[in-house]
């Protein structure tokens, strides 16, 4: 029956946190919605708006930036590149070219020696040996250059060896420094110019005129420009000159269009830009697939806190606490959309939830901020995964875990102000290491965003210091500096205690001690268990003598009978309650309070109950439930460590001048007796766990008594 119960309001409140998530999800999806949406305006027949557009907020003038820029591209002048390879190529193809007309020269002797018919001096010219048309033919064989006019052929022939030699060799000379040029290489608009020059040395030379015209093909075929346009270094410097050019930026309220004028071409584009004119192209799919985007990080959270923090979702209000928190964070990110689109404040609930969750929902948190917030500093449907999108991701990410690694430690409400300073130093660095990726220009536009991002995520720290420990307080969480708070001994009701019954309060700080020390070693929550000893035993306020750590020589009870002390000592526990209630205790150290005893039996007053009946032979039976605390029995490892923490310090306190051995046995003894009584049988502790436990309690009683070893034994040793 118990276990149908338990799953029935594990249902119910896995049903309710998810409740929640759900109302989250459709206040971001609409909060998004509206951050990404603008306002638009209609144009009448004449294309001028039906009301005056003013600018909603602060944005870079696209149209206006880009034709800066463009304006700053077209400065740039084309740039060039020296390619050697076609000086190499060019020398290369003339000597093939010379070595192909000293083959021609060759097959022409040969024909004129075979064709000789009488011995002796061959007086014929090249014409009579060679007709032009098989001169023509015989020309073909040149590949490296078209030569079609048959005089020329017939220069070549008529020319020594040594003319062809030197019209190479002054050919070769002047190409090369005109296209090397001193080592700039030679620009296409030169070219004519260094031809000219070369062209009337050729003809103020001693060559034959038909040479000089050869030498001039030379020079028209192989004089070529050396330096080459270099596309990748000009796109480069014009775009590195461009990025220079500092964005031109539209203020907020500043005027775009006045109602009743015809908008400009450039107007018209500056307002499509931003999304304010009505008729654009528009994605009919955007708000389905936002909703659908955000549905699928909630529900992937959700799943997240089922599996690792089932707490969070089985407790009603750490569940509205968590939703609460998220929702402010909507609050505050909509005051600073109106300000500035860029302001991130999802810095709020990683910090506020770093000082009341545990470290993995705070991560949950995290990650859950990290993927639905940065789609709002697009601040256009158009940009919802733009740069400015994947910067705020990575800056929010960075400065989260700065954070969640600050208030690892959180005892102290300073830890807030602490992270939040250091996140906002990640966040702008990790920001301006996104700009300067992207090429972005620093600018003052750049710098007074910087500083207003630090600023505010310094004032949300300041602002969730005050908010959690109001949280803490309405929602009675348990926190680290909650608890560390409860810990100083100057705390109202402790020092109460100490002025009521001050050796309750000394059993206490002792308790505390041993249960502090002993969940440390087994992983448990230390301050949760001191907190706990040191608030176990308040209800004894009520009656202080009536306990025995606060009398002083007469002994009340020897006054009452068994059944009605038993009733005296059970009865702190649940005068307790009120006490706690009133100095606003949290339910875990009132619960902790509630089981410290379970339904442990008052084994003192029962025996002497039983000692009592047999004595006056009292026919009225000593019902053992009548002696029993009306508890509930330890359900966590700190409540059953404060049990045994009690039951062992005033056990080892009873015994006179105990030695090491004898606190052993008594620890282990009390321990036992407890497992024995089913005490620790609802409690998650294992044997393993309790041994280790057993081994700190002896550890910390050796201490506190300070046990003193005999002189002769020490020397003995």
């Amino acid at each position: 029956m118990n276990i149908r119960k338990r799953i029935k309001r594990n249902i119910r409140s896995y049903l309710f946190s998810a409740g929640l998530l759900l109302v989250i999800w459709i206040l971001q999806t609409v909060l998004t919605l509206f951050c990404l949406t603008p306002k638009r305006y209609s144009l009448d027949e004449n294309g001028a708006p039906t009301e005056t557009i003013y600018a909603e907020y602060t944005s870079v003038d696209t149209v206006a930036t880009e034709t800066a820029r463009q304006n700053a591209r077209n400065q740039i002048p084309t740039q060039y590149k020296y390619d050697h390879d076609i000086v190499e190529s060019m020398q290369q193809e003339m000597a093939d070219l010379f070595e192909q007309i000293g083959s021609f020269r060759e097959r022409a002797f040969q024909i004129r020696a075979e064709s000789q018919l009488l011995p002796g001096q061959d007086e014929r010219t090249w014409q009579e040996v060679i007709p032009e048309e098989s001169l023509s033919l015989m020309m073909t064989a040149i590949t490296k250059l078209n030569i079609s006019d048959p005089s020329i052929g017939y220069a070549i022939l008529d020319a020594e060896p040594d003319v062809l030699d030197e019209l190479h060799s002054i050919l070769r000379r002047e190409l090369n420094e005109a296209m090397d040029n001193g080592g700039e290489g030679l620009r296409y608009d030169l070219v004519t110019g260094v031809r000219n020059a070369i062209s009337e040395q050729i003809q103020n030379s001693t060559f034959p005129v038909h040479l000089k015209n050869f030498g001039e093909m030379l020079l028209t075929e192989y004089l070529k420009p050396t330096l080459i346009v270099d596309t990748d270094a000009t796109i480069r410097l014009q775009e590195e000159t461009a990025a220079e050019v500092e964005s031109i930026y539209i203020q907020r309220g500043d005027l775009l269009a006045e109602k009743g004028v015809p908008l400009t071409s450039v107007q018209k584009q500056l307002l499509l830009s931003l999304d304010l004119l009505e008729g654009g192209s528009r994605n009919r799919l955007f708000i389905p697939g936002v909703a659908a985007y955000l549905a699928l990080f909630y529900f992937i959270f959700f799943v997240f806190l089922v599996r690792w923090e089932p707490e969070v979702i089985k407790n009603r209000r750490k569940a509205s606490t968590l939703s609460l928190v998220l929702f402010l964070n909507f609050v505050f990110q909509w005051v600073a959309h109106t300000i500035d689109p860029r302001l991130m404040t999802a810095a709020f609930s990683v910090l506020l939830c770093a000082a009341l969750f545990a470290p993995r929902t705070c991560v949950g948190v995290l990650l859950l901020t990290c993927m639905t917030f940065p789609a709002i500093a697009a601040r256009t449907s158009s940009g919802i995964f733009s740069t400015e999108t994947a910067a705020a991701f990575a800056s929010l990410f960075v400065s989260g875990i700065s954070i969640l690694f600050v208030m690892q430690n959180k005892k102290m409400r300073m830890s807030l102000l602490i992270s939040g300073v250091l996140g906002s130093v990640l966040y702008c660095i990790t920001i301006s290491a996104c700009y300067m990726v992207v090429g972005y220009a620093w600018n003052r536009q750049r710098l007074v965003f910087l500083g207003s991002q630090a600023l505010t995520i310094v004032m949300i720290s300041l602002l969730c210091t005050g908010i959690a420990g109001i949280l803490e307080s309405v929602f009675d969480l348990l926190t680290n500096a909650r608890l560390y708070e409860l810990s100083n001994l100057n705390h109202p009701l402790l020092r109460r205690l100490m002025q009521k019954a001050p050796g309750t309060f000394q059993h206490s700080i002792t308790a505390a001690a041993l249960a502090e020390n002993a969940a440390y070693e087994i992983g448990v929550n230390p301050l949760l268990a001191k907190d706990g000893a040191l608030y176990h035993d308040v209800g004894k306020i009520r009656r202080p003598e009536y306990y025995g750590e606060n009398q002083k020589g007469k002994n009340i009870h020897d006054t009452f009978k068994p059944k009605e002390s038993a009733e005296f000592i059970i009865s702190h526990v649940h005068d307790a309650e009120p006490i706690l209630k009133k100095y606003h205790l949290p339910n875990e150290i009132r619960k902790i309070v509630k089981e410290h005893h379970g339904t442990t039996l008052v084994e003192y007053f029962y025996r002497k109950a039983l000692e009592t009946q047999e004595k006056e032979n009292s026919p009225e039976p000593v019902r053992e439930e009548d002696f029993r605390y009306h508890g509930e029995r330890p359900s966590t490892a700190e409540s059953a460590i404060v049990m045994l923490a009690d039951s062992c310090e005033a056990a080892v306190r009873s015994l006179n001048n105990p030695d090491q051995e004898t606190v052993r046995e008594t620890i282990r003894k009390v321990i036992s007796g407890k497992i024995q009584d089913g005490q620790l049988s609802e409690s998650p502790l294992t044997l393993a766990q309790i041994e280790t436990i057993e081994n700190s309690f002896l550890l910390s009683l050796n201490g506190l008594m300070h046990e003193r070893i005999p002189v002769q034994e020490e020397i003995h040793d």
